[in-house]
């Protein structure tokens, strides 16, 4: 297993923040890393979620609240009125290694923004409410971990690897 990154508990607030989400970060790749993309489309729950198109769907979460909500970037996002759940579909042929790869991209480029920015109070440029880059790193914890719990019940159904 890959080494996770470590949370400092007598950092400033940023870097507790930024390494609270990029242990969950690794958790997630971690329990997507090594799987058949067939396994892991196969072990959907009902509503058709599944451990790859949970790891997408964080990618698209990362970018929407970085670079797009945050840094006002024009970035492509998959939703729309007609498909409101596009990001959690997994294109034809993108493996795990191919959603994994984008996933830590839009992570690498979540982090420069976060990098960027002045301080944790700046705002968002294109919420409709004041919204700090502190509440979106926070939201990002939270959307993460929940994910990462998934991520971690889907593992275990698809070949019972389990933990950390």
């Amino acid at each position: 297993m890959t080494e996770r990154p470590v949370v400092p508990r007598d950092a400033d607030e940023r870097t507790v923040l930024t390494a609270t989400l990029a242990w969950l970060r690794s958790a997630v790749v971690h329990k997507a890393s090594g799987v058949d993309r067939d396994i892991a489309i196969g072990t959907a729950t009902a509503s058709g979620l599944d451990l790859l198109g949970v790891v997408r769907h964080l990618a698209y979460t990362e970018r929407f609240w970085f670079r797009w909500a945050f840094a006002g970037e024009d970035v492509e996002l998959p939703w729309s009125d007609e498909v409101p759940d596009a990001d959690f579909q997994l294109p034809p042929g993108w493996s795990a290694e191919d959603v994994i790869a984008f996933y830590r991209e839009e992570c690498a480029a979540s982090d420069a923004v976060v990098a960027a920015a002045s301080d944790l109070g700046q705002l968002c440029a294109r919420e409709r409410r004041p919204t700090s880059l502190r509440w979106v790193l926070v939201h990002m914890i939270r959307e993460t971990a929940r994910h990462a719990g998934h991520a971690d019940i889907f593992r275990e159904h698809i070949d019972g690897l389990v933990g950390e």
